[in-house]
């Protein structure tokens, strides 16, 4: 249920995007380790969009894969998840690896969040 929030705020910045333009798409970029779930988010913006130029808008999701930033080094680490794999554990693995510096000192930097990419408008 906490999808709720998240579509509202798609939904408004879509609509302040558009202006009064009709979308026919909204592009998503949804972090492989975010709680969001499509099904959920897309169920309340199809309820919430109900007589707004998003109407009837489809919303596509692009995965934004994790990525961890070494605190030591600043490498950035993106980490290749299959999407058939539980991210936890695959998390764990990595985070216990660490760095190719030696450091294990790493912190989230994307694949956390949605994100609003783009919009296909109609006429």
């Amino acid at each position: 249920m906490h999808e709720e929030p998240y579509a509202q705020s798609i939904l408004d910045m879509a609509l302040e995007k558009a202006g009064s333009r009709p979308i026919k798409k909204v592009i998503l970029g949804l972090g492989r380790f975010s709680a969001i779930e499509p099904e959920s988010l897309e169920l309340f913006f199809s309820h919430l969009s109900r007589g707004t130029p998003a109407q009837g808008a489809i919303l596509v999701f692009e995965t934004v894969p994790v990525t961890l930033t070494c605190k030591t080094c600043s490498a950035v680490l993106t980490l290749d998840i299959p999407l058939d794999q539980p991210v936890r554990p695959a998390l764990g693995r990595y985070l216990s690896r660490g760095c190719s510096c030696g450091s294990t000192s790493l912190s989230f930097s994307g694949g956390l969040g949605l994100d609003l990419i783009r919009l296909e408008l109609g006429d």
